[in-house]
């Protein structure tokens, strides 16, 4: 989790949002016992990007969005690809992987 917490911050994630019941990023990882993201997140508090007007947190949470979109496509081509090679003959492998 804490990889994934660390690239949210990094394309410019948002940690004062708060989920529709009021918990803020902070509240969930004290809830969960996550004290490694609670420290990175308490690290960002005083962040100046947190504090943008509206339109550029839209921006980033577009490009935040678009980011997670683009790796998860990745994931699921090399998901894909591994499929393809568990179904195939070991000869069948050999030959794809040699031709690549």
């Amino acid at each position: 989790f804490f990889a994934l917490a660390q690239h949210l911050l990094d394309l410019g994630g948002d940690i004062h949002r708060s989920t529709p019941d009021g918990d803020t990023c902070s509240d969930l990882a004290r809830n969960f016992g996550h004290q490694k993201i609670l420290d990175l997140f308490e690290k960002h508090q005083g962040s100046p990007l947190m504090y943008s007007p509206p339109q550029l947190r839209a921006q980033r949470a577009m490009k935040i969005k678009s980011k997670l979109a683009e790796d998860l496509q990745g994931e699921l081509r090399e998901e894909s690809r591994r499929n393809k090679f568990e179904k195939m003959e070991m000869g069948q492998v050999i030959d794809a992987v040699v031709a690549a």
